[in-house]
């Protein structure tokens, strides 16, 4: 992926070149085959460049308009180009950055509505004294910002490009600290908060303008979740589907480079690999490269499902070991702030993808949230007491992945008796309780203990039952996720308050829950965190399953066509018949890489982890507890690799306060 960045100084001073220089350098790895840098004034607006479609080959940015009062700087592949050409009269040959200023001129700040693709740009309208700044629709390029209101407006593809510059402050922002610390994988649900307290992100969806008034910020576009599709069979539904997805794959292999597809033998890469392969062969052919990352432990090993893809076409196939990359983190990617796991153990991947001159990558990144699982109808079943045909998917799914319809009741029934019981609906609680089919075995003594204890016994009872009864006492939220965060720093940055305020509520309606799952602020962190190391190996990488236009379609779906018969996320599965080898078009479940990497850290950066932990001082001793993430440590060190397995999250908590250390170490030696 291509860098953007630049400077409007609002109090007139003028660009110091030096300034400019520090920022183009920080971004150098982003653009290694070009950089333009125009500035004029108090105003400077920089590119580099990463050679990727073939339109690129020619593409030259910063990009003035003939009239020479607009310049635009962008990070852009605009997917819709084949409809916007013949609108806005230009040759087929034309630039990404070429469309989108064009479209600027025809449209002005409305030319957002009409593009579809992956872009952050800035355009600077000489005439209106303003900055107009977009972000794609679900943030999958980056595009960080620091506002000084009266004074300075400095935004960035990457973090560090704004840290070199010395009036860009580094307050941390310890709330997102806490966050990472308190959350599963670190939740950052507010959008445009960053690890320092005065750098922000541009919100996905969203314009920003600079000039004479301030700051203006305007959504552009937003999921609708009241919006239906009804269609006559589930064969329309599927076709519907494919026709969807073949175009969100088409328009993303579009690269004057080998093309690379990130196979990891689950449905979704599977998926992706398969259907590009079919495209390719439909158009001549071509070669797909193939990237498998071998996991360390034997049970997550998907080779055999790789195989049957290979064995289904031509491919060019490259196996790598997964590995643990906490080292790297602290020398190379640490500015931006904290990251998932998973995202440091492909960096293997990733230096295959370079070695083979690949640069564009496509995957089946969180494919499950754009399809949903569509498990939440079970939660629809239960609140129309239809629990016949919530056993049959309940069998259904015991079937297929495992557990026991039991335990889906538990996990999916259970909400909706629970609300019967808060609202005092007794009658309707019995009544729901007496008609779950009795090839369910449940004790019905024991719900209706579980679902009526906190509706029908009175506050002031439970919490005096609470007090005398032996056990653990009522805990903050973020104890059961993480208890090594000291209390102090909790209570001093109200990281209790901020979980609450994040706190999803409970879906009534798959539909519901797959709105809310498709808004998350988890999303485009990760696309963040991988963008920046991507840029160090030289490709961009493509998400085709995060096309507005597959996911609009999935959300609008019936219920059915997500959870049917036990099987999950059926209407892809449907979609893929002769595309898919059966034996993974209908295979339940996957491996849990998480656990893998988790194994691979504590065997292979043990010397880092003992450094980040054990030394003294750490640099955590505010955040968390030393001495209990120690005792954590050692236990976990003495655990065989099944032990680790069952205790990954304990891992992950270790994991977290290394990583914090290791964090905090190279922020405050920078800023000394």
């Amino acid at each position: 992926m291509s860098a953007i960045f630049g400077i409007v100084y609002l109090d007139g001073r003028p660009i110091d070149p030096a300034d400019v220089a520090r920022m183009d350098a920080a971004l150098a790895v982003y653009g290694p085959d070009d950089a333009g840098v125009w500035r004029e004034g108090s105003v400077a607006l920089g590119h580099r460049m990463l050679w990727n479609t073939p339109e690129s080959l020619h593409e030259k940015l910063p990009l003035r308009n003939a009239a020479g009062n607009v310049t635009l700087t962008a990070d852009a592949r605009i997917d819709n180009r084949d409809e916007l050409l013949p609108v806005l009269g230009l040759p087929s040959d034309t630039t990404d950055s070429a469309v989108i200023l064009a479209a600027y001129e025809k449209w002005g700040e409305d030319c957002v509505e009409h593009l579809l693709g992956d872009f952050a740009f800035a355009i600077w309208d000489e005439s209106k004294r303003a900055l107009f700044c977009a972000r794609d629709h679900l943030g999958v390029k980056p595009f960080y910002y620091y506002h000084a209101p009266g004074k300075a407006f400095i935004f960035a593809t990457a973090i560090e490009a704004l840290l070199g510059l010395t009036e860009v402050p580094r307050q941390l922002d310890e709330l997102m600290i806490g966050d990472f610390l308190a959350a599963t994988l670190g939740s950052r649900e507010d959008k445009s908060a960053t690890f320092y307290t005065e750098i922000l992100r541009l919100t996905p969806a969203h314009t920003l303008t600079i000039d004479e008034r301030g700051r203006q910020m305007r959504r552009y576009w937003a999921f609708d979740p009241t919006r239906e599709i009804h269609l006559g069979s589930n064969e329309e539904y599927a076709q519907a589907f494919l026709g969807i997805f073949t175009e969100a794959l088409r328009c993303r292999m579009r690269t004057a480079y080998p093309l690379g597809s990130d196979l990891s033998g689950g449905l979704d890469s599977s998926s992706v690999t398969c259907l590009v392969r079919k495209i390719l062969d439909a158009n001549g052919g071509g070669v797909l490269h193939t990237f498998y990352s071998l996991p360390l432990d034997p049970e997550n090993d998907e080779r055999g499902f790789v195989k049957t893809v290979l064995d289904s076409g031509s491919y060019q196939h490259h196996e790598v070991e997964r590995r643990s990359a906490l080292a790297e983190f602290g020398e190379r990617w640490w500015p931006g702030g904290l990251f998932f796991n998973n995202t440091l153990s492909d960096v293997n991947t990733y230096a295959a993808v370079k070695a083979n001159n690949v640069r564009a990558v496509l995957n089946g990144w969180d494919g499950d949230t754009a399809v949903s699982h569509g498990m939440e109808y079970l939660v629809e079943l239960a609140n129309r007491q239809d629990w016949a045909e919530f056993a049959r998917e309940a069998h259904g799914l015991s079937e297929h992945f495992g557990g026991t319809p039991r335990g889906w009741l538990r996990e999916y029934g259970y909400p909706y008796l629970n609300e019967l019981a808060q609202q005092h609906r007794l009658l309707d609680f019995a009544r729901s309780v007496n008609e779950i089919p009795s090839h369910i075995p449940i004790s019905r003594r024991k719900l209706i203990r579980h679902s009526g204890w906190k509706a029908w016994v009175p506050a002031p009872m439970r919490h005096a039952w609470r007090m005398v009864r032996p056990g653990k006492p009522v805990q903050p939220r973020w104890y059961p996720l993480n208890p090594t965060i000291q209390p102090a720093f909790a209570r001093r940055v109200g990281l209790d308050d901020y979980l609450r305020t994040i706190e999803r509520p409970a879906a009534k309606t798959e539909r519901g829950y797959h709105y809310t799952n498709v808004n998350t602020g988890f999303t485009p962190m990760g696309y963040e965190e991988v963008a920046r190391m991507a840029a160090e190996y030289t490709f961009e990488p493509r998400y085709p399953f995060q096309d507005i236009r597959l996911i609009e379609f999935c959300l609008a779906l019936p219920p059915q066509q997500k959870l049917h018969q036990g099987w999950n996320r059926m209407v892809l599965r449907r979609a893929m018949e002769g595309i898919l080898p059966k034996e993974i078009q209908w295979r339940g479940g996957k491996s849990h890489l998480s656990c893998d990497y988790t194994l691979r850290l504590f065997s292979e950066d043990r010397a880092q982890l003992d450094e980040a932990l054990l030394s003294e001082p750490t640099g955590i001793e505010q955040y968390v507890d030393v001495s209990l993430v120690r005792d954590l440590y050692q236990e976990y060190l003495g655990m065989d690799a099944k032990g680790r397995d069952v205790h990954a999250i304990k891992g992950l908590v270790i994991w977290k306060a290394a990583m914090l250390a290791i964090w905090l170490n190279r922020t405050t030696s920078t800023d000394g």
